[in-house]
């Protein structure tokens, strides 16, 4: 579910990023604080998991692509992403 999409974005690339990309994932109306408090989990709730799983996993994408590192370990990461969505 959603949880571990976020614990495995935490893992890899921070606990803070991942907590903003959710919140940033939920909509309009949560603050990107990098905090997972009552604001994003009842933003979370509101939504289809589906939903803010493939949003998440985007943005993930989006952010690894952009990282300078991205030629030489951009294939491990993508392969990574793909297959925290199909489990999430």
């Amino acid at each position: 579910g959603i949880d571990y999409a976020v614990f495995d974005f935490a893992v890899n690339s921070g606990p803070g990023r991942a907590a903003k990309y959710l919140q940033a994932a939920c909509g309009v109306g949560v603050v990107q604080d990098g905090r997972i408090g009552p604001a994003t989990l009842a933003a979370v709730r509101a939504k289809p998991a589906g939903v803010v799983i493939d949003k998440l996993c985007d943005a993930r994408l989006a952010f690894l692509r952009r990282l300078p590192t991205w030629p030489t370990f951009g294939r491990g990461w993508e392969s990574r992403v793909v297959g925290v969505r199909i489990q999430a």
